[in-house]
């Protein structure tokens, strides 16, 4: 790994333990998966904690209602966190729309980059697709796996194998994945208090 890259996955780390809601969570980089969804349920199940995995590449991402994700390059961002604790009451179906909206007015102000959020889970640079989450339930658990994908390097056979208008941002300031990473999962951490019941305290009688 270049030592470029392993410094800003260090700053990455550093910046998850300075945030108050997302200090309970795990961070992996792994630097190519099938998806970055079921990695990260499987690493929040075998740490006992909520997770989040940022891959390198990711071979078969998932998209809404079973369709592939279609953007595979080195350089874009596949992220996805493992939240725990989730209320039984909240609305998921509208979760990833407005996650979508957040991410778009976070580019905005902090990029200067004016990205649009289209329902139900896309957004959109210059009227071409370049991200979209994915919500993802877990049967019988208090547990959601959100996945944010986000298309920031070209790729030229990527339109021929969309039937939507797709692309990647093309941006005047080339933006570094980490960055970006970082951005989104901020975006997140917006909603946890609402999102999340809060942890059972134990008291001394």
């Amino acid at each position: 790994m270049a030592t470029e890259w392993a410094s800003a996955l260090e700053n990455l780390e550093a910046a998850l333990l300075q945030t108050d809601s997302l200090k309970d969570f795990i961070f992996r980089f792994v630097e190519e998966v099938p998806s970055t969804q079921d990695v990260a349920r499987e690493l929040a199940k075998a740490e006992g904690r909520p997770a989040i995995v940022l891959a390198g590449r990711q071979s078969a991402g998932r998209g809404r209602c079973g369709r592939k994700w279609i953007g595979e390059k080195e350089g874009n961002v596949y992220l996805s966190l493992a939240i725990d604790r989730v209320r039984p009451d909240y609305d998921r179906s509208a979760f990833a729309f407005r996650l979508a909206r957040r991410i778009a007015e976070r580019f905005r102000e902090k990029f200067s980059i004016p990205l649009e959020s289209a329902p139900p889970n896309d957004l959109f640079w210059e009227g071409k697709k370049v991200g979209g989450i994915l919500v993802e339930s877990i049967s019988g658990r208090d547990e959601i796996i959100v996945g944010v994908g986000m298309n920031l390097v070209p790729d030229e056979g990527l339109q021929s194998r969309c039937a939507q208008p797709v692309g990647f941002i093309d941006a005047p300031r080339s933006l570094k994945r980490e960055e970006v990473a970082l951005l989104l999962w901020l975006a997140v951490a917006e909603f946890l208090p609402e999102l999340r019941t809060p942890p059972t305290s134990h008291k001394n009688i």
